[in-house]
């Protein structure tokens, strides 16, 4: 279980997260979503611990996260948030697993997430050469590498095709049938309508609504999904 309280990011005076607060149970799949600016991202970095709130706090499994817990937290939990700094997709693989010791869970070597995500062809392609759909897919395996307990994703369709964001979506639940806690981030609406048990719209800082009935889906995101698109053309 994924818990926050009262989490605050502030930087140079301005409040980039505003309180947040929420639970999210094993198994679960909660989508985030607003406009550009929203603090999304600000948020999902605070819980894969690239930066550190400026109050409140979280934990996992019922352990706070902080500094002394972060290995630990780093060994259970996957994000698409940021690659390993290799030329290729094998050496990012080989990055992690320095860190991370995936090799160490039965049946998991770079072979196998590459093929999991579409990239077995691609394994020395250098990075710079990879597609935007193919950065997606890589930092996808990378996240999903250690078969993570918290799976934190950032936008994690961008430039994948239509058959791509449906292999997505099988991948995804194959984690949630495991027990996978998901944070999930993103602008394509049909994404979280077929994937999150649960939606946050996040607006300044701060949750404004939410919903959890999938009969009501349909009216939330399409409610949300005009506002969103009206505060960006302005």
């Amino acid at each position: 279980m994924l818990e926050t309280q009262n989490l605050v990011k502030s930087v140079d005076g301005k409040i980039l997260v505003d309180d947040i607060s929420f639970l999210a149970e094993p198994g679960e799949i909660v989508a985030i979503i607003g406009p550009n600016g929203a603090g999304k991202s600000t948020l999902l970095k605070i819980l894969a611990t690239l930066i550190w709130p400026t109050s409140g706090s979280f934990s996992f499994q019922n352990r706070k996260v902080d500094g002394k817990s972060s290995d630990w937290y780093l060994s259970i939990m996957g994000t698409n948030l940021s690659l390993p700094k290799g030329e290729d997709a094998r050496s990012c693989l080989e990055l992690l697993e320095s860190r991370l010791v995936y090799g160490e869970v039965t049946h998991v070597t770079p072979e196998n997430i590459l093929q999991t995500v579409g990239l077995l062809e691609k394994t020395h392609i250098p990075l710079s050469k990879l597609s935007t759909g193919m950065r997606s897919r890589l930092a996808l395996g990378l996240a999903l590498a250690n078969q993570p307990e918290l799976l934190l994703l950032d936008e994690p369709t961008t430039g994948i095709d239509a058959s791509g964001v449906e292999g997505f979506v099988e991948i995804i639940r194959s984690a949630t049938a495991r027990g996978t806690t998901t944070i999930l981030v993103s602008h394509d609406f049909p994404l979280v309508s077929s994937l999150a048990n649960r939606i946050f719209f996040m607006n300044q800082g701060s949750f404004t609504d939410s919903c959890v009935k999938r009969n009501e889906y349909d009216a939330f995101l399409n409610k949300y999904s005009t506002l969103i698109n009206a505060q960006v053309k302005q």
